[in-house]
């Protein structure tokens, strides 16, 4: 990744970029030979799997930031690059935001930045929105005990018989979808600088952009055609791969893709009123790009959110928390386990006032599902939205204890475009806000972005039984 940068570099004349770029492909291929030496242990377990998928996204997030440090520390003292990251948590958390596909920047003026930079801070939102783990196993032939790393990264359902047919199959579904974003963006009237890494990052429910102020002066046509890919982004590689490769009609067989296209249509509908009814100065397509941008957490912005009323603050929370589809490039909680824990509910109520003893029967995507594997997708929905929330507070909490002068509002706004992967901000986030404000965004988005099982599996590693019933209580969804 590193290496693809140079080229640009060299087309800059930019001596200091070339040299933070080479310092990080060398340390790159300096720890992958130390590892080559160090003996492994020979531990399958999944409890092992996921602590250490979560020890190197966050060594993977301090190497997305290592070039930026570097390049800054070498930027004339007033550039925008020293500015933004100039100090070492900085870099780490751009690093952090970009891998995880968060989006989150404390770059102002991201269009000030050289160009390596602005096609690195894409290319990790590109790759961290499929995996670092899916691009491994596309690369290497791996192992069958390679399964537990793949489920640590929060996917655990394949599209073909094997790992790698299953990593690749995605990475061909993934690359088919980014040249289309970029084409259709570049149709759409965008330069082809911005068609390029807009398209990287939409398709990868990233936000990053290579622009002032994101999307809020695109033209109305460029706008809408980043919606369509921020929402196609939104889609599970299952629903492309059946409709591409097993040519199924995926609304008859996707049951998160009827729930998504009802939720953005629902959501954009009733964030419509709200910003009416609190008299916002902003147009129907402006309201309908930020709902799809927060749903789909992409975090591309077309209005001033720091202007915003609560109502439409907390709709837009509320969407960052659902996120799109289960294997996506999304964060948030996803729409799967929204589904099992609203089908649970409703069928409580109704056995419940039909006075019921009956086992529970549940249908997802259009088949009869074995009543203990939907108690599986239950428990795990259930625990995940348990923990989903305790982060979400904790994580809140310790922002109004770093910055008390800002609006509780907008930390709770920021906490959740960090721990959901989505990059929309309030005007929280920037390069003046307190060290530790920049430390528990970090934290959310990786954890986040882990969908916070591995990073329990890592906390815990001391107390396996602990890691045991938390293992015990997920599923291959």
């Amino acid at each position: 990744m590193a290496l693809s940068a140079i080229p640009l570099c060299l087309v800059e004349n930019d001596t200091a970029t070339l040299i933070a770029f080479s310092i990080t492909a060398a340390v790159g291929f300096l720890i992958a030979g130390i590892f080559r030496f160090v003996p492994a242990k020979n531990d399958q377990s999944t409890h092992c799997a996921m602590a250490t998928v979560a020890l190197a996204w966050l060594a993977i997030g301090a190497l997305c930031g290592l070039p930026l440090y570097l390049a800054a520390r070498a930027a004339p003292a007033g550039s925008e690059l020293a500015r933004a990251y100039g100090s070492g948590i900085d870099a780490f958390f751009e690093g952090m935001s970009g891998v995880t596909s968060c989006g989150l920047t404390l770059s102002a003026r991201p269009d000030l930045l050289p160009l390596s930079v602005q096609w690195w801070r894409s290319l990790c939102e590109w790759v961290g929105g499929v995996g670092v783990v899916v691009l491994m196993l596309a690369l290497i032939e791996p192992a069958e005990h390679h399964d537990a790393f793949y489920r640590a990264e929060a996917r655990s359902w394949r599209l073909e018989d094997s790992l790698r047919k299953t990593a690749l199959r995605i990475w061909a579904i993934f690359m088919g979808l980014s040249v289309c974003s970029v084409i259709g963006l570049r149709l759409a009237g965008a330069p082809w600088w911005e068609a390029l890494n807009h398209g990287m990052t939409a398709i990868a429910t990233g936000g990053f952009t290579v622009r002032a102020h994101s999307f809020q002066d695109a033209a109305p046509m460029v706008q809408w055609t980043a919606v369509l890919f921020m929402a196609m982004g939104a889609l599970s590689f299952r629903t492309y791969h059946r409709l591409f490769i097993d040519r199924l009609p995926p609304w008859q067989q996707s049951t998160q893709m009827r729930w998504l296209i009802t939720l953005m249509l629902a959501g954009a509908t009733a964030l419509a009123g709200i910003v009416h009814l609190e008299a916002v100065d902003t147009t129907v397509s402006q309201t309908v790009f930020q709902w799809i941008s927060a749903l789909g957490t992409c975090g591309f912005t077309a209005v001033d959110l720091s202007q915003w009323g609560p109502a439409a603050m907390l709709l837009l929370v509320l969407g960052m928390v659902i996120g799109g589809a289960s294997g996506s490039t999304t964060g948030g909680i996803k729409i799967a386990r929204i589904v099992w824990l609203s089908k649970n509910a409703i069928k409580h109520l109704q056995n419940r006032m039909n006075d019921s003893t009956e086992p529970e029967t549940y249908r997802f995507n259009g088949q009869k599902v074995e009543p203990e594997k939907a108690v599986q997708h239950i428990r795990y929905a259930a625990l995940l939205a348990g923990l989903w929330a305790v982060g979400l507070f904790c994580g809140w909490l310790v922002l109004l204890l770093a910055m008390p002068a800002a609006a509780s509002m907008h930390l709770l706004f920021e906490a959740a475009s960090a721990l959901g992967s989505v990059g929309l901000s309030s005007g929280v986030t920037r390069p003046e806000m307190p060290t530790a404000a920049k430390v528990c965004l970090a934290f959310l988005m990786w954890i986040g972005r882990l969908e916070i099982i591995s990073a329990v599996m890592l906390f815990t590693a001391p107390l396996p039984g602990v890691g045991k019933r938390v293992i015990g209580s997920t599923d291959k969804d």
